[in-house]
């Protein structure tokens, strides 16, 4: 379990899949990319904190999607437009089992990166622009 005395927590992941994720209905239509059908990270937070922020870093586009224990989805696709192409979620934290999806954008494609949990709102990714990606 991870509780906000152990945040940042930190895991290298690879995002993707074959499972396009505007195939599925998740009653959220911010959820886009391409994932796999099992979470790329599951977790579950316990204690308390004013809000739980999650986000991932990769030197591609990726997009992010939360499902919490009450079964609803949040997802994102770029922190800040074309500034910030890295996804990022400012979530209520609930305790309980966190499934976490890092989609690519196209399928099989695979991004490798690095997901943080943390309850420190003021913690942003790294700036991802596509200038960045182009080279």
């Amino acid at each position: 379990a991870i509780s906000v005395d152990m945040t940042p927590f930190t895991q290298t992941l690879s995002a993707g899949g074959s499972l396009g994720v505007f195939d599925v209905e998740l009653g959220n239509e911010a959820c886009t990319g391409f994932v796999s059908p099992t979470p790329t990270f599951v977790f579950d937070w316990e204690g308390e904190a004013e809000k739980l922020v999650i986000f991932f870093e990769a030197d591609a586009d990726t997009t992010l999607i939360v499902r919490d224990p009450n079964g609803i989805y949040q997802c994102d696709d770029d922190l800040d437009g074309a500034k910030n192409l890295n996804p990022y979620l400012d979530l209520t934290p609930i305790p309980g089992g966190h499934q976490v999806w890092v989609g690519s954008y196209a399928p099989d494609v695979i991004v490798d990166g690095t997901l943080t949990i943390t309850g420190d709102t003021t913690v942003r990714p790294e700036p991802l622009t596509s200038e960045m990606i182009d080279q």
